[in-house]
Protein backbone atom coordinates (compact mmCIF):
# COMPACT_ATOMS: atom_id res chain seq x y z
CA UNK A 1 0.00 0.00 0.00
CA UNK A 2 1.31 3.33 -0.49
CA UNK A 3 0.65 6.42 1.69
CA UNK A 4 2.38 9.47 2.14
CA UNK A 5 2.26 11.52 5.20
CA UNK A 6 1.07 15.02 5.18
CA UNK A 7 1.17 17.37 8.72
CA UNK A 8 -1.66 20.12 8.19
CA UNK A 9 -0.83 21.45 11.43
CA UNK A 10 -4.53 22.70 11.70
CA UNK A 11 -7.48 22.03 14.25
CA UNK A 12 -10.82 22.79 13.14
CA UNK A 13 -13.21 22.02 16.09
CA UNK A 14 -13.43 18.65 18.11
CA UNK A 15 -14.19 16.58 15.42
CA UNK A 16 -11.58 17.60 12.91
CA UNK A 17 -8.27 16.41 12.64
CA UNK A 18 -4.86 17.87 12.46
CA UNK A 19 -2.37 14.85 10.55
CA UNK A 20 -3.83 12.86 7.54
CA UNK A 21 -2.35 10.13 5.76
CA UNK A 22 -2.70 9.90 2.19
CA UNK A 23 -3.75 6.32 0.92
CA UNK A 24 -4.11 5.44 -2.49
CA UNK A 25 -6.67 3.18 -3.89
CA UNK A 26 -9.36 2.34 -0.89
CA UNK A 27 -12.65 1.17 -1.19
CA UNK A 28 -14.78 -0.54 1.16
CA UNK A 29 -16.54 0.81 4.54
CA UNK A 30 -15.47 1.47 7.85
CA UNK A 31 -17.57 1.60 11.17
CA UNK A 32 -16.94 4.25 13.13
CA UNK A 33 -18.45 4.63 16.81
CA UNK A 34 -19.28 8.01 16.65
CA UNK A 35 -19.01 10.29 19.58
CA UNK A 36 -21.41 12.66 20.78
CA UNK A 37 -21.71 15.91 20.57
CA UNK A 38 -20.50 15.83 16.19
CA UNK A 39 -22.73 15.82 13.26
CA UNK A 40 -22.53 12.62 11.22
CA UNK A 41 -21.26 15.18 8.20
CA UNK A 42 -18.18 16.25 10.89
CA UNK A 43 -17.64 12.88 11.02
CA UNK A 44 -17.37 12.46 7.16
CA UNK A 45 -15.50 15.80 7.05
CA UNK A 46 -12.64 14.49 9.90
CA UNK A 47 -11.77 10.95 8.28
CA UNK A 48 -11.56 13.11 4.85
CA UNK A 49 -8.37 14.92 6.48
CA UNK A 50 -7.48 11.70 7.76
CA UNK A 51 -7.38 9.71 4.63
CA UNK A 52 -7.27 12.72 2.23
CA UNK A 53 -10.21 11.24 0.21
CA UNK A 54 -12.71 13.12 -0.84
CA UNK A 55 -14.97 10.16 -2.04
CA UNK A 56 -16.49 9.51 1.34
CA UNK A 57 -20.46 9.29 2.87
CA UNK A 58 -22.23 7.81 5.68
CA UNK A 59 -25.30 5.10 5.32
CA UNK A 60 -27.37 7.01 7.95
CA UNK A 61 -27.57 9.76 9.89
CA UNK A 62 -26.98 9.79 13.81
CA UNK A 63 -28.22 12.61 15.19
CA UNK A 64 -25.47 15.22 16.97
CA UNK A 65 -26.21 13.95 20.98
CA UNK A 66 -26.44 10.17 19.67
CA UNK A 67 -23.71 7.80 19.52
CA UNK A 68 -22.74 4.65 18.44
CA UNK A 69 -22.15 2.63 14.69
CA UNK A 70 -21.94 4.92 11.71
CA UNK A 71 -21.13 3.27 8.50
CA UNK A 72 -18.85 4.93 5.82
CA UNK A 73 -18.67 3.98 2.57
CA UNK A 74 -15.02 4.82 1.07
CA UNK A 75 -13.73 5.34 -2.61
CA UNK A 76 -15.86 2.92 -5.00
CA UNK A 77 -18.10 1.45 -2.24
CA UNK A 78 -20.15 4.78 -1.83
CA UNK A 79 -21.90 3.52 -5.26
CA UNK A 80 -23.25 0.65 -3.03
CA UNK A 81 -23.93 3.02 0.13
CA UNK A 82 -27.79 2.51 -0.53
CA UNK A 83 -27.58 -1.29 -0.20
CA UNK A 84 -26.18 -0.96 3.52
CA UNK A 85 -28.52 1.76 4.48
CA UNK A 86 -31.82 -0.38 3.93
CA UNK A 87 -30.74 -2.66 6.54
CA UNK A 88 -32.46 -2.96 9.58
CA UNK A 89 -30.89 -1.33 12.90
CA UNK A 90 -30.94 -1.91 16.67
CA UNK A 91 -30.20 1.13 18.84
CA UNK A 92 -29.72 1.30 22.99
CA UNK A 93 -32.02 4.19 24.35
CA UNK A 94 -32.46 5.62 27.73
CA UNK A 95 -36.27 7.27 27.98
CA UNK A 96 -37.13 9.78 30.57
CA UNK A 97 -40.71 9.78 32.10
CA UNK A 98 -42.75 12.48 32.73
CA UNK A 99 -41.27 15.14 30.50
CA UNK A 100 -42.37 15.61 26.57
CA UNK A 101 -39.37 18.32 24.71
CA UNK A 102 -39.91 19.87 21.37
CA UNK A 103 -37.63 18.31 19.28
CA UNK A 104 -38.47 14.01 21.80
CA UNK A 105 -34.79 14.19 23.19
CA UNK A 106 -32.98 15.78 26.13
CA UNK A 107 -31.74 18.27 23.70
CA UNK A 108 -34.88 20.22 23.48
CA UNK A 109 -37.05 22.63 25.62
CA UNK A 110 -39.43 21.16 27.88
CA UNK A 111 -43.12 21.83 26.89
CA UNK A 112 -44.95 19.03 29.44
CA UNK A 113 -44.35 17.83 32.33
CA UNK A 114 -45.98 15.51 34.82
CA UNK A 115 -44.80 15.71 37.93
CA UNK A 116 -46.27 13.01 40.01
CA UNK A 117 -47.36 9.57 38.82
CA UNK A 118 -46.98 6.02 39.29
CA UNK A 119 -45.78 4.08 36.26
CA UNK A 120 -44.74 0.37 37.08
CA UNK A 121 -42.36 -1.89 34.98
CA UNK A 122 -44.94 -4.27 34.14
CA UNK A 123 -46.76 -0.82 32.45
CA UNK A 124 -43.86 -0.48 30.31
CA UNK A 125 -43.52 -3.89 29.58
CA UNK A 126 -47.15 -3.68 28.23
CA UNK A 127 -46.05 -0.48 26.55
CA UNK A 128 -42.95 -1.98 24.55
CA UNK A 129 -45.78 -4.99 23.56
CA UNK A 130 -48.04 -2.47 22.24
CA UNK A 131 -45.64 -0.65 19.86
CA UNK A 132 -43.68 -3.78 18.85
CA UNK A 133 -44.73 -4.79 15.13
CA UNK A 134 -45.96 -3.62 12.05
CA UNK A 135 -46.89 0.44 13.44
CA UNK A 136 -47.33 3.99 12.17
CA UNK A 137 -44.88 6.94 13.31
CA UNK A 138 -45.01 10.33 12.31
CA UNK A 139 -41.49 11.99 11.33
CA UNK A 140 -40.58 14.44 14.34
CA UNK A 141 -40.44 18.44 13.09
CA UNK A 142 -37.15 18.29 13.97
CA UNK A 143 -35.89 15.78 11.47
CA UNK A 144 -34.29 15.78 7.79
CA UNK A 145 -37.90 14.51 6.35
CA UNK A 146 -38.67 16.87 3.01
CA UNK A 147 -41.96 18.49 2.44
CA UNK A 148 -42.30 20.36 -0.46
CA UNK A 149 -38.44 20.16 -0.99
CA UNK A 150 -38.15 22.09 2.43
CA UNK A 151 -36.61 20.32 5.61
CA UNK A 152 -38.82 19.82 8.50
CA UNK A 153 -36.23 21.34 10.91
CA UNK A 154 -35.81 24.24 9.22
CA UNK A 155 -39.57 24.72 9.66
CA UNK A 156 -39.41 24.17 13.23
CA UNK A 157 -36.76 26.38 13.57
CA UNK A 158 -39.07 29.21 12.74
CA UNK A 159 -41.41 28.46 15.12
CA UNK A 160 -44.22 26.12 12.24
CA UNK A 161 -45.45 22.82 12.66
CA UNK A 162 -47.35 21.29 9.53
CA UNK A 163 -49.17 18.31 8.93
CA UNK A 164 -47.34 15.40 8.41
CA UNK A 165 -48.45 11.66 7.48
CA UNK A 166 -47.57 8.80 9.26
CA UNK A 167 -44.98 6.63 7.76
CA UNK A 168 -45.25 2.85 8.41
CA UNK A 169 -42.71 1.01 9.99
CA UNK A 170 -41.27 -2.01 12.24
CA UNK A 171 -40.11 -2.67 15.33
CA UNK A 172 -38.76 -6.60 15.66
CA UNK A 173 -38.35 -6.13 19.15
CA UNK A 174 -37.96 -4.18 22.54
CA UNK A 175 -36.10 -5.61 25.28
CA UNK A 176 -36.54 -3.64 28.41
CA UNK A 177 -32.75 -3.83 30.04
CA UNK A 178 -32.97 -1.23 33.29
CA UNK A 179 -34.98 0.98 35.35
CA UNK A 180 -34.50 4.26 37.39
CA UNK A 181 -36.15 6.02 40.26
CA UNK A 182 -35.88 9.31 41.19
CA UNK A 183 -35.30 9.95 45.11
CA UNK A 184 -37.09 12.83 46.01
CA UNK A 185 -34.01 14.45 48.20
CA UNK A 186 -31.41 13.27 46.25
CA UNK A 187 -30.47 13.55 42.46
CA UNK A 188 -32.28 11.54 40.09
CA UNK A 189 -30.03 7.59 40.23
CA UNK A 190 -28.22 7.49 36.97
CA UNK A 191 -29.58 6.19 33.86
CA UNK A 192 -25.90 5.14 32.67
CA UNK A 193 -25.78 1.86 34.77
CA UNK A 194 -24.62 -1.59 33.07
CA UNK A 195 -26.71 -4.13 32.31
CA UNK A 196 -27.94 -6.03 34.94
CA UNK A 197 -27.93 -3.40 38.01
CA UNK A 198 -31.26 -3.47 38.39
CA UNK A 199 -31.25 -6.06 41.42
CA UNK A 200 -29.13 -3.27 43.02
CA UNK A 201 -32.14 -0.60 43.13
CA UNK A 202 -34.27 -0.86 46.01
CA UNK A 203 -37.34 -3.31 44.35
CA UNK A 204 -40.28 -1.21 43.12
CA UNK A 205 -43.39 -0.72 46.29
CA UNK A 206 -46.63 -1.04 44.60
CA UNK A 207 -48.13 0.25 47.94
CA UNK A 208 -45.80 3.06 48.50
CA UNK A 209 -42.52 4.46 46.77
CA UNK A 210 -40.93 3.36 49.96
CA UNK A 211 -39.46 6.55 50.01
CA UNK A 212 -38.07 7.02 46.44
CA UNK A 213 -40.00 8.90 43.68
CA UNK A 214 -41.64 7.53 40.81
CA UNK A 215 -39.91 5.39 38.15
CA UNK A 216 -38.07 7.74 35.85
CA UNK A 217 -35.42 6.53 33.38
CA UNK A 218 -36.18 3.43 31.48
CA UNK A 219 -33.27 1.85 29.59
CA UNK A 220 -34.09 -0.51 26.73
CA UNK A 221 -32.86 -2.07 23.66
CA UNK A 222 -34.89 -2.00 20.06
CA UNK A 223 -34.33 -3.33 17.07
CA UNK A 224 -36.55 -1.54 13.65
CA UNK A 225 -36.68 -1.12 10.20
CA UNK A 226 -34.71 1.62 8.23
CA UNK A 227 -36.58 5.31 9.12
CA UNK A 228 -37.07 4.75 12.45
CA UNK A 229 -37.20 7.73 14.95
CA UNK A 230 -36.28 6.50 18.55
CA UNK A 231 -37.39 9.49 19.43
CA UNK A 232 -40.92 9.56 18.54
CA UNK A 233 -41.06 5.94 19.60
CA UNK A 234 -40.40 7.13 23.61
CA UNK A 235 -42.68 10.21 22.84
CA UNK A 236 -45.27 7.84 21.68
CA UNK A 237 -44.89 5.19 24.20
CA UNK A 238 -44.73 8.03 26.39
CA UNK A 239 -48.67 9.64 25.34
CA UNK A 240 -49.66 5.92 25.71
CA UNK A 241 -48.38 5.90 29.55
CA UNK A 242 -50.58 9.27 30.24
CA UNK A 243 -46.90 11.16 31.34
CA UNK A 244 -45.12 11.96 28.66
CA UNK A 245 -41.80 10.91 28.09
CA UNK A 246 -38.65 12.24 25.51
CA UNK A 247 -35.45 10.19 24.63
CA UNK A 248 -32.65 10.94 27.29
CA UNK A 249 -29.80 9.18 25.48
CA UNK A 250 -28.98 7.10 22.09
CA UNK A 251 -26.56 4.76 21.00
CA UNK A 252 -26.30 2.85 17.64
CA UNK A 253 -25.53 -0.96 18.52
CA UNK A 254 -25.78 -2.03 14.94
CA UNK A 255 -27.02 -1.34 11.48
CA UNK A 256 -27.80 -4.04 9.58
CA UNK A 257 -24.28 -6.77 10.27
CA UNK A 258 -22.19 -3.67 11.44
CA UNK A 259 -22.31 -4.44 15.26
CA UNK A 260 -20.47 -1.37 17.64
CA UNK A 261 -17.73 -4.41 18.71
CA UNK A 262 -16.04 -4.26 15.53
CA UNK A 263 -16.58 -0.20 15.24
CA UNK A 264 -13.00 2.01 15.91
CA UNK A 265 -12.99 5.42 17.22
CA UNK A 266 -11.96 8.74 14.83
CA UNK A 267 -8.97 8.87 17.26
CA UNK A 268 -8.18 4.85 16.34
CA UNK A 269 -8.87 5.94 12.98
CA UNK A 270 -5.81 8.45 12.68
CA UNK A 271 -3.40 6.30 14.50
CA UNK A 272 -4.27 3.35 12.16
CA UNK A 273 -3.68 5.65 9.20
CA UNK A 274 -0.08 7.03 10.21
CA UNK A 275 0.48 3.51 10.97
CA UNK A 276 -0.31 2.33 7.32
CA UNK A 277 -2.76 -0.20 8.43
CA UNK A 278 -6.31 1.29 8.46
CA UNK A 279 -6.95 -1.12 5.63
CA UNK A 280 -7.13 -3.34 8.16
CA UNK A 281 -10.53 -1.97 9.74
CA UNK A 282 -12.07 -1.56 6.22
CA UNK A 283 -14.92 -3.98 5.34
CA UNK A 284 -14.76 -4.64 1.40
CA UNK A 285 -17.20 -4.36 -1.11
CA UNK A 286 -18.39 -8.04 -1.51
CA UNK A 287 -18.65 -8.21 2.57
CA UNK A 288 -20.70 -5.10 2.71
CA UNK A 289 -23.50 -6.76 0.51
CA UNK A 290 -22.82 -10.50 2.09
CA UNK A 291 -26.46 -10.46 3.53
CA UNK A 292 -27.61 -11.19 -0.43
CA UNK A 293 -27.56 -14.47 -2.42
CA UNK A 294 -25.33 -14.98 -5.09
CA UNK A 295 -24.89 -15.84 -8.90
CA UNK A 296 -21.52 -16.99 -9.71
CA UNK A 297 -21.74 -16.70 -13.79
CA UNK A 298 -19.26 -18.41 -16.94
CA UNK A 299 -16.09 -16.68 -17.75
CA UNK A 300 -17.90 -15.96 -21.17
CA UNK A 301 -19.86 -13.64 -19.39
CA UNK A 302 -17.35 -11.72 -17.20
CA UNK A 303 -17.16 -8.84 -19.75
CA UNK A 304 -20.93 -8.42 -20.69
CA UNK A 305 -21.88 -8.35 -17.33
CA UNK A 306 -19.27 -5.17 -17.17
CA UNK A 307 -20.70 -3.75 -19.44
CA UNK A 308 -24.03 -3.95 -17.94
CA UNK A 309 -25.81 -6.95 -19.81
CA UNK A 310 -28.27 -8.59 -18.43
CA UNK A 311 -28.00 -12.47 -17.69
CA UNK A 312 -29.68 -15.17 -19.16
CA UNK A 313 -29.90 -18.90 -17.23
CA UNK A 314 -27.42 -20.25 -19.86
CA UNK A 315 -24.88 -17.61 -18.28
CA UNK A 316 -25.13 -18.61 -14.55
CA UNK A 317 -22.71 -20.83 -13.31
CA UNK A 318 -23.83 -21.59 -9.57
CA UNK A 319 -26.52 -20.00 -7.29
CA UNK A 320 -25.92 -20.00 -3.18
CA UNK A 321 -28.95 -18.97 -1.34
CA UNK A 322 -32.58 -17.96 -2.38
CA UNK A 323 -33.92 -15.30 -3.55
CA UNK A 324 -37.58 -14.03 -4.82
CA UNK A 325 -38.29 -12.28 -7.92
CA UNK A 326 -37.22 -8.72 -7.54
CA UNK A 327 -34.49 -9.69 -4.91
CA UNK A 328 -31.45 -8.03 -5.27
CA UNK A 329 -28.22 -10.43 -6.05
CA UNK A 330 -24.79 -10.05 -5.71
CA UNK A 331 -23.23 -11.15 -9.29
CA UNK A 332 -19.95 -13.12 -8.85
CA UNK A 333 -17.34 -13.54 -11.78
CA UNK A 334 -16.18 -16.71 -12.76
CA UNK A 335 -13.56 -17.16 -9.83
CA UNK A 336 -15.81 -16.33 -7.40
CA UNK A 337 -14.84 -12.26 -7.15
CA UNK A 338 -17.90 -9.51 -6.89
CA UNK A 339 -18.50 -8.14 -10.26
CA UNK A 340 -22.07 -6.16 -10.10
CA UNK A 341 -25.15 -6.12 -8.09
CA UNK A 342 -28.56 -7.55 -9.60
CA UNK A 343 -32.09 -7.77 -9.82
CA UNK A 344 -33.89 -11.17 -10.18
CA UNK A 345 -36.75 -11.35 -12.98
CA UNK A 346 -37.73 -14.68 -11.10
CA UNK A 347 -37.45 -16.52 -8.20
CA UNK A 348 -34.18 -18.77 -7.00
CA UNK A 349 -36.09 -22.08 -7.77
CA UNK A 350 -37.27 -20.56 -11.62
CA UNK A 351 -34.01 -18.94 -12.56
CA UNK A 352 -32.27 -21.79 -13.71
CA UNK A 353 -34.70 -23.11 -15.49
CA UNK A 354 -35.56 -20.27 -18.05
CA UNK A 355 -34.02 -20.60 -21.40
CA UNK A 356 -33.59 -17.63 -23.75
CA UNK A 357 -34.62 -14.96 -21.66
CA UNK A 358 -32.72 -12.18 -19.16
CA UNK A 359 -33.49 -13.44 -15.78
CA UNK A 360 -31.29 -10.91 -14.40
CA UNK A 361 -30.58 -7.27 -15.01
CA UNK A 362 -27.78 -5.94 -14.06
CA UNK A 363 -27.90 -2.40 -11.43
CA UNK A 364 -24.35 -1.76 -10.25
CA UNK A 365 -20.96 -2.59 -11.60
CA UNK A 366 -17.59 -2.31 -9.84
CA UNK A 367 -15.42 -0.75 -12.05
Amino acid sequence: MEFIYVDFGICFSQCLSASVVILLNMDGLLIINKPKGCTSHDVVARLRRILSISKIGHTGTLDPDATGVLCLCIGKATRYAQYTSESEKEYRAVMKLGEVTDTQDASGKVIKETKEFNITVEQIQEAFKKFTGIIKQIPPMYSAVKVGGTPLYKMARKGEEIHREPREIQIMSIRLLDYFYESPSNPPLSPFSKVGRTTELPPFDKGGMGGFGPLKFVSFDVRCSKGTYIRTLCNDIGDYLGVGAHMYSLERIASGDFNIKDSITLEEAEELSEMGQIESKLININEMVAWMPSVKINESWDSAVKNGRGIPAEAIKEISGSFHKDSRVRIMDSRGEFLSIGSSLYNSDETMTIHGEIVLKVERVLV
